[in-house]
């Protein structure tokens, strides 16, 4: 018979979990970001971050809805980092190394559709996303982060625009 308990506690070492998220919970030393509706803590050295919904968890859950929903229909070169729920108010995101996208690259019109303003904008991380930026509200450079590789990350997908970009 097989034994896969080493490769589950792999697994199970390699899942956010509720204690990591009260550690990072317990000290503002581990909050790395701020919005109005969350707070974002991470503990040195962590995989994991942990977004805290301030309002019940309405907007964490909307962030996982959209994960669920665009993640399949991503384009090469674009991604989203590993996402679980841990709990009704809080959801873990895998934290990705990488620089933030360039402000410059980077413009919103009248329709909320994000645009390069530049001239040489064919690997602007902007365009790449332009298919996203009409369903989701909050997409701006500091929500993306781009990877050594190249790969664009959306880090916060939490704001869903609904009726066509309206």
């Amino acid at each position: 018979m097989l034994d896969l308990a080493p490769e589950l506690d792999e697994i199970a070492d390699n899942l956010p979990s509720w204690a990591e998220a009260e550690k990072a919970f317990s000290s503002w030393g581990n909050v790395i970001g701020t919005g109005v509706y969350r707070t974002v803590y991470r503990l040195p050295g962590s995989k994991w971050v942990y977004k805290k919904d301030n309002v019940g968890g309405v907007v964490n859950r909307q962030e996982f809805t959209n994960y669920s929903r665009f993640r399949p229909s991503l384009i090469p070169g674009v991604a989203f980092p590993e996402m679980h729920m841990v709990s009704e108010t809080v959801i873990a995101c895998e934290y990705i190394e990488g620089s933030y996208g360039d402000q410059g690259c980077w413009s919103a019109n009248s329709h909320n559709v994000y645009l390069c303003p530049r001239n040489d904008s064919s690997d602007c991380w902007a365009n790449k996303l332009a298919f996203l930026a009409q369903s989701i509200k909050d997409l701006h450079y500091g929500n993306v982060k781009i990877t050594s590789d190249g790969t664009i990350y959306v880090i916060d997908m939490g704001e869903y625009i609904k009726n066509n970009g309206k």
